[in-house]
């Protein structure tokens, strides 16, 4: 008669239960080194992703600057036009001057004809990497002419 082998003993001669049992070491290292390279990769993307929102918003902001300073120049009188205009300052989120402002617009102001002005806003915004404003500006070009 046939013995039957006991659910204690391994399926190999000489192998004892207990190197069956648990996770070694070796695993514990591989599967967090795994992990490791999996919330490098995350962080890289979260930060990127950070970079990418932070440049977006700085640029709708410097567009809406540039948009809030021309709506002014068409409630003004035609004859006051020219005295609008404004060398580069460092200007807020709202177009407000503050020395710490992280725009600069500028207004510029051309006579095509007497009753024709060019209207030039554009407002840069400050490199967060190189805190300097080397980013390429927002502009509006527009006309404005007076009512005959």
């Amino acid at each position: 008669m046939k013995c039957k082998r006991s659910s204690y003993t391994s399926e190999k001669p000489g192998r004892s239960i207990r190197s069956k049992a648990g996770i070694t070491i070796v695993e514990v290292l591989v599967s967090l080194a795994i992990f490791v390279v999996y919330l490098t990769g995350a962080c890289k993307l979260i930060v990127s992703h950070r970079k990418i929102l932070d440049s977006s918003r700085d640029r709708y902001t410097a567009s809406n600057i540039a948009k809030n300073r021309y709506e002014m120049t068409r409630t003004m009188d035609f004859s006051q036009i020219p005295l609008f205009a404004e060398a580069p300052r460092r200007v807020n989120a709202n177009g407000v001057f503050s020395s710490s402002g992280n725009y600069l617009r500028e207004t510029t102001i051309n006579t095509v004809q007497s009753n024709l002005y060019e209207v030039v806003v554009s407002v840069s915004y400050l490199n967060r990497k190189t805190l300097k404003f080397d980013t390429a500006p927002e502009e509006i070009r527009t006309f404005v002419s007076a009512d005959l």
